[in-house]
């Protein structure tokens, strides 16, 4: 179950729980863990998420298993181009922050990070940074049109791959087989930037 549609985390996630425990035949007792988004995204999502997730995890005695969100659109980029094993080409997932700001790392075929996690202002120079890796990008997630106008002097290709929970199962199945689980206790989500917290004008 999945939506685009903004600040729908806290009215529609439970429910979107149960409808897909109803339709595959399971109960919460049936379950061996719970994958979460890590982020970087929403603040006010990544808060949703987490609780519910840890609530589940406490009452079910279940392990917590936390998926890098950028992670999981390269490797949905992967999966979706037909392309060789391009040393220089590096996979791009972008997350929207708001205006001209992206959250984004850099990904080799293989999805080892080779640059680190990061709020990017979109411009040529935060790109000119980039070239001590490769000029050839492939680059997706609802935050890719914001570059389109700008990297004309790159080899970028696009792709329509948004975050989506399928993208992050085969990731959250190697860390469940290798028992990489998270403290429930202690664990939260990669923020990467607090909420703009304004004040009332009255």
């Amino acid at each position: 179950r999945e939506t685009y549609e903004g600040y729908q985390h806290a009215s529609l996630l439970t429910s979107y729980i149960e409808q897909c425990l109803t339709e595959s035949k399971l109960k919460m007792n049936d379950l061996d863990a719970v994958a979460i988004s890590a982020g970087p995204g929403s603040y006010t999502g990544l808060r949703v998420g987490v609780s519910t997730a840890k609530a589940i995890c406490y009452a079910m005695e279940i392990p917590l298993i936390a998926v890098d969100t950028l992670k999981a659109i390269a490797w949905k980029i992967k999966q979706s181009l037909n392309i060789s094993n391009n040393k220089d080409t590096l996979l791009c997932p972008m997350i929207d922050a708001r205006r001209m700001e992206v959250y984004t790392a850099l990904y080799d075929m293989q999805l080892n990070m080779v640059g680190p996690t990061k709020a990017l202002i979109i411009n040529e120079k935060g790109y000119d940074e980039n070239n001590k890796w490769s000029n050839r990008f492939i680059i997706a997630g609802n935050g890719a049109q914001k570059t389109e106008e700008i990297l004309k002097t790159f080899e970028v290709k696009y792709l329509d791959a948004q975050c989506a929970a399928t993208h992050m199962v085969a990731l959250a199945m190697d860390k469940y087989s290798n028992k990489d689980f998270e403290n429930l206790a202690h664990y939260v989500p990669n923020y990467l930037k607090m909420p703009n917290i304004t004040t009332a004008k009255r």
